[in-house]
Parts: C-alpha cells; structure tokens; sequence
C-alpha cells in the first residue's frame, strides 16, 4: 500500500476531492464523529460534502460517540 502524506490550506472538502482526483485514488477513507443526520446538515460537514461530491467511493468509519454537552 502506497501512502503519502500532503499538508495544503483552504477549504477541506474540496482540497481532499481535488487531491483525490490528482492522485487518481480508488478510495477515499474518512472519519465521521458520530454527529446526528441534521446536525451534520446544518453545521456543513467535510465529510457529509465529500460523500455527496466525490466521483469515487468513500468509506466512511464512524468513531467516536456524541458529545451531548452544551
């Protein structure tokens, strides 16, 4: 497995689009912190936007628990 490492600035859903593009990825793998549905929509999750817009599969691993604290 070939693994590389790139640090860039700017908006994080679509730099990781881009990069996957360039690199010609066959996977996207990304983390999700257990946010509800409509929290995710409202707050315009990197994830949530990657999953809509990619033209490549993405894996999405759910970690992590709600934090319920205000």
């Amino acid at each position: 497995m070939n693994v590389s490492l790139q640090v860039r600035a700017g908006d994080p859903a679509s730099i990781i689009l881009a990069v996957a593009e360039e690199a010609n990825v066959s996977l996207i793998a990304m983390n999700a912190f257990g946010l509800d549905r409509l929290r995710e929509m409202l707050l315009g999750s990197t994830t949530f936007t990657v999953v809509r817009r990619a033209t490549r599969p993405v894996l999405v691993l759910r970690t992590g628990k709600e934090n319920n604290t205000n």
